[in-house]
């Protein structure tokens, strides 16, 4: 059942602009911080949390950006629940804004607008999930904002830990693996579609041979650099080791399947147009797909996106030389 209409029960405590709230005396209590100007989704939002048996919140409720980030410097939080659309800010300048003042703050966007658009820029830094008003349930609002606090706290602790490729900075092999896991975890529970691209550099011996190590050096940040301008903020890229690399990207492109292989594929054509003959990109790419309420684990979208870049590589070379990983 969405929330919107939801029936108040008057057993529950309400909560008033700026005043915060409390609720069950037995659980942990989450300091979170509602931005949201609509009276109705504001109270609604208060109840529906005020009813968690598992969870007691101290609410602090603010109507405008400017208030929010004069609660921010006030107070530590646990978590911001954030309207796209403030009086005094409209779009994604609140949770930027609220990201540069506190940058370790989860921030879960609620909006009432359904398109591409959203979900790209909704991977702006600090934000860790939105919700569309028309389909949020009690149990999914108090679900994402659990996960978004955990996965939150998995990335500012691995900020803090050797999880980072030193030459590209992506995340080396055992960083991809640990935030991809939690990331395919969550893209189940909350029906997303995944997938996992392996992405191998073609040529890499070849560059190292002639250009020595400086010039691979510099094809493996030319490739760094199309993935990150390719993907978004939200998705896990890794330098697997040597020439190879990784991208889970959860709900990318719903069902179109080409729209990131079509992105890549323009940003490589982009990248080479700045670069001479010698450090032109060219790369083999696989694919593996994990539907919503699958049960694929990451070893084996790995391994099937492996096979399929390898198979690819192949068709390249006309079956020449299959074994050699070194091209």
């Amino acid at each position: 059942m969405p929330l919107v209409g939801l029936p108040l029960s008057r057993d529950l405590v309400r909560v008033s602009a700026g005043v915060p709230f409390e609720a069950s005396d037995q659980a942990p209590t989450l300091r979170l911080l509602l931005v949201e100007d609509s009276p109705s989704m504001s109270q609604t939002l208060k109840d529906v949390l005020g009813d968690d048996a598992r969870q007691r919140y101290r609410i602090t409720h603010v109507t405008r950006l400017s208030d929010a980030l004069a609660a921010i410097a006030l107070e530590t939080y646990d978590i911001a629940l954030l309207d796209l659309g403030l009086p005094d800010a409209q779009g994604f300048k609140a949770p930027r804004s609220i990201h540069h003042a506190a940058p370790e703050l989860p921030i879960v966007v609620i909006t009432g607008t359904n398109d591409e658009q959203v979900a790209e820029q909704s991977a702006c830094a600090g934000i860790q999930d939105y919700l569309l008003k028309q389909e949020l349930t009690p149990s999914v609002l108090m679900r994402t904002i659990r996960y978004a606090i955990e996965r939150n706290r998995l990335l500012c602790e691995l900020k803090s830990q050797a999880f980072q490729d030193d030459l590209t900075g992506l995340y080396n092999r055992r960083g991809f693996f640990t935030i991809a896991e939690q990331q395919l975890k969550m893209a189940g529970r909350l029906m997303k579609l995944a997938q996992l691209f392996y992405i191998d550099i073609d040529g890499m011996k070849l560059c190292n041979d002639t250009l020595g190590h400086d010039g691979g050096d510099r094809l493996l940040l030319g490739v760094s650099r199309v993935l990150q301008r390719t993907f978004r903020e939200s998705d896990v890229l890794g330098r697997l080791g040597g020439d190879e690399f990784a991208v889970l990207a959860i709900d990318a492109a719903d069902e179109n399947m080409e729209h990131p292989m079509a992105r890549l594929e323009s940003m490589v054509n982009e990248q080479n147009r700045l670069e001479p003959e010698s450090f032109k990109i060219k790369l083999s790419v696989g694919r593996a797909t994990a539907l919503p309420m699958s049960s694929r684990t990451l070893e084996e979208l790995v391994c099937e996106a492996d096979q399929m870049m390898y198979g690819q590589k192949r068709r390249k070379r006309g079956g020449a030389g299959a074994g050699r990983r070194d091209v």
